[in-house]
């Protein structure tokens, strides 16, 4: 994708958050929140794009967009500044301290000292570094340039060589400390690197984030087994032709992902976690679990199951990763861990990636992990789902009396005054209804009000795409809407590579069943607003069934007027068959995967909108 933007001045900015996610269950004032959140820190957004260039005009070996895809798997384009209380022990204080929008690390375990580094290799003081935004960027570029210099790899003409040869150097860019270069810090490290070519690879496109999709060819940086850990998505695989399997590893037809017939240590307790052993666990004095303490990590995933492995420190059962929602565990639901001090021994702790902050860390994925897993352990240590927070979410402690079964670190006595988490961003509307069931008729699933929700794939994302090249974008659109302030603006560029056609296959929650919401088959009926002044589009809506994937018959979209197009679920007249499908819906509950847009060839590019994308029943 080719994206413009106007430079505006840079002031200091230590406290603003990207929104995520629309959906129709959240809590209005937190919708409220985020939606104030991201009309801000677009504008602030604007003024990174010119630090990542000057960063780059100074260290041409670093290829284009990996700057911008290593802040945003690490603060979201959202500068951190540890708390005082942060930086003595208290509030959050078993994470390492990190610092600015590249959150560069200053030497606590399990981090190296990347600000003192970086200091020496671009004359900036440590202060400038972890305050200064610009010098921040700069700061991470000087150690990455550093470490692609050191792997040889720069082109005959000295500039950047190509993404798939920087992995060693992404690794790195973690700053992971050499004690954690274990077999387990390699699998830390990879899933790290991985994250950030994902980003790459995916392009991002909202709430002043822009990032350009770039195919990355993944099996030249990681092993199978390491891509197969990380369920890497092969995009550019067709799924309703091909398909690719070996003795060891095969495609998932409907996920796009790779699976390893013969996995990586995966948990006992949870069968979707990996397992990672902590050494910081031991016996519980009371008992079996009977509450769930909800957490945000004040980190990111990978830095956090580093910080989980250092021995004589802190803990907790489960980690969840805001991409994709992979789950590891590292204490075993019937030990005790280190997590919510004087509660350890009753308590099972759940660690949501990011930080509280910032409200751009809470994505569907992670919603969708946190609330199976809660439900998982409710119903095997007899925890009643019920017994949930449902107020009003807060950065500040808030005790709850000890009946209450299932909350945040913030609501549990003796804290000390100093645990806030998972702070006001999170949506404990969202979560109590999602593991009590309350939630049987979703209504809009996606209204782009307060972000892109589920629909924050780029267009090409997917491999089933055709006819369109990765100048295609998506982004979230004011000037024309249905409903509310926002749309979302498909722009559909032409590929000079193939005279194809355009199939394009627009993600909903990643293509994969697990990220998008339970759709009631009888009486469901599941649809979406749309407008284009481009003569010839068809829209289909695709489904994810017990036994495949099913494509709905298509529907005409008019000019120059919104259409409401709809399809009912029990009708099999309306499906046909796609991906393993058999052209009826047979489960009683279905998965949105996407929405097709399909058209001939066009030189010009296309703009098509939408807007509430919705299910019902009647």
């Amino acid at each position: 994708m080719r994206f413009r933007f106007a430079a505006i001045s840079h002031a200091l900015i230590l406290a603003l958050a990207l929104p995520l996610t629309g959906y129709a269950a959240q809590d209005s004032s937190t919708d409220r929140l985020i939606a104030q959140e991201n009309a801000r820190m677009t504008q602030v957004r604007a003024s990174y794009t010119l630090m990542f260039a000057k960063a780059y005009v100074r260290y041409p070996q670093i290829p284009a967009g990996v700057l911008e895809a290593l802040a945003y798997n690490k603060t979201r384009w959202n500068p951190v500044l540890p708390t005082p209380a942060h930086l003595r022990g208290a509030d959050s204080g078993h994470m390492a301290a990190v610092y600015g929008v590249m959150a560069l690390a200053d030497g606590q375990a399990p981090f190296s000292n990347q600000i003192a580094q970086a200091a020496m290799l671009t004359g900036l003081s440590e202060s400038q570094i972890k305050l200064n935004s610009e010098h921040n960027i700069l700061a991470a570029a000087a150690l990455l340039a550093r470490d692609i210099d050191a792997l040889g790899i720069r082109s005959k003409s000295g500039g950047a060589p190509a993404l798939e040869k920087i992995g060693e150097a992404l690794r790195n860019s973690l700053g992971l400390s050499d004690y954690a270069k274990s077999s387990i810090g390699q699998h830390v490290r990879d899933s790290f690197a991985y994250s950030v070519l994902s980003t790459l690879d995916k392009g991002v496109d909202d709430s002043g984030v822009r990032i350009s999709s770039t195919n990355v060819a993944f099996e030249k940086v990681f092993s199978m087994q390491s891509l197969a850990v990380q369920k890497a998505r092969f995009v550019r695989l067709d799924v309703s032709k091909d398909k690719v399997e070996t003795s060891a590893f095969q495609i998932d037809p409907i996920s796009e992902t790779l699976v390893d017939k013969a996995p990586f240590a995966k948990s006992i307790d949870y069968g979707p976690a990996l397992y990672v052993q902590s050494p910081n666990e031991n016996a519980r004095a009371g008992g079996n679990p009977t509450h769930v303490t909800i957490h945000q990590m004040e980190g990111f995933y990978a830095g956090s199951i580093s910080t989980f492995l250092i021995p004589g420190g802190v803990s907790a059962h489960y980690l969840i990763r805001d991409s994709d929602g992979q789950v590891t565990q590292m204490v075993r639901e019937s030990r005790r861990g280190a997590h919510v001090f004087m509660n350890n021994d009753y308590s099972i702790g759940i660690e949501q990636e990011g930080f509280k902050g910032q409200s751009g860390w809470y994505s569907n994925a992670t919603y969708r992990e946190v609330i199976a897993l809660t439900k998982n352990m409710c119903a095997r240590w007899l925890i009643p789902c019920t017994s949930v927070y449902r107020g009003a979410a807060t950065d500040t402690e808030n005790v709850q009396a000890l009946s209450l079964r299932i909350k945040g670190h913030q609501h549990f006595p003796d804290q000390g005054g100093n645990r806030s988490d998972p702070g006001r961003f999170f949506s404990w509307t969202r979560f109590a209804d999602g593991i009590s069931g309350a939630v049987s008729n979703p209504g809009v699933l996606d209204s782009f009000e307060a972000g892109e929700g589920r629909f924050a794939d780029t267009p090409t994302a997917s491999g089933s795409t055709v006819g369109i090249s990765s100048a295609s974008t998506a982004e979230r659109n004011t000037a024309r809407v249905r409903n509310g302030s926002w749309s979302q603006q498909i722009q559909l560029v032409d590929s000079t590579a193939t005279s194809a056609n355009y199939q394009v296959r627009f993600l909903s929650g990643g293509g994969n069943p697990a990220g998008n919401a339970q759709l009631q088959k009888a009486g469901g009926r599941l649809g979406f607003w749309a407008y284009t002044a481009a003569p010839g589009v068809t829209l289909q809506m695709a489904v994810d069934d017990s036994d495949g994937t099913e494509r709905s018959v298509a529907r005409a979209l008019p000019t120059n007027v919104w259409t409401f197009v709809e399809w009912r679920l029990d009708d099999q007249a309306q499906w046909n068959p796609w991906a393993g499908g058999n052209g009826t819906i047979t489960a009683a509950r279905v998965t949105l995967d996407a929405i097709w847009f399909l058209r001939a060839q066009n030189a010009a590019p296309i703009f098509i909108y939408i807007d509430d994308v919705q299910f019902k029943v009647q």
